[in-house]
């Protein structure tokens, strides 16, 4: 397994090894945390509060896509593939949601920032359950 004495995912180690998979989820990812990021610098202005969100949901965004990439480090099926990411997915968008519900005590504009981030989300995984048909 790639990871270090803390149990974090060694990612260099991953990618000197990195399978198509593994390939895909890091590419997918890096658009996910542009565009959940986008949505919130849209949402925040520059400041401690906008950094700090941003610290944590990239450290959110990094261990769901950490997992995955420990989990595709052997070879599943496609059924088990999509089921796993949608699990990790459920398992991040719970975990934006309560921090976002934190950050933006106003109903509204909670509600609207939850909406732009979760729609950015399902159009990244969306894009990446599709390489993984149905066998």
């Amino acid at each position: 397994m790639s990871t270090n004495k803390k149990g974090a995912v060694n990612v260099d180690q991953i990618l000197s090894n990195a399978n198509s998979e593994q390939l895909l989820i890091m590419e997918r990812w890096s658009k996910l945390v542009g565009k959940v990021l986008s949505n919130i610098e849209i949402a925040l202005p520059e400041g401690k509060q906008y950094l700090m969100l941003k610290r944590i949901l990239n450290d959110i965004i990094y261990n769901s896509r950490n997992n995955l990439l420990v989990y595709f480090n052997m070879e599943v099926s496609n059924t088990e593939a999509k089921n796993r990411i949608m699990n990790e997915i459920d398992i991040m968008t719970s975990s934006i949601g309560i921090k976002l519900d934190m950050s933006f005590p106003q109903r509204q504009q909670q509600q609207a920032v939850k909406i732009s981030v979760n729609e950015s989300i399902n159009e990244i995984i969306e894009d990446l359950l599709l390489y993984f048909v149905e066998e």
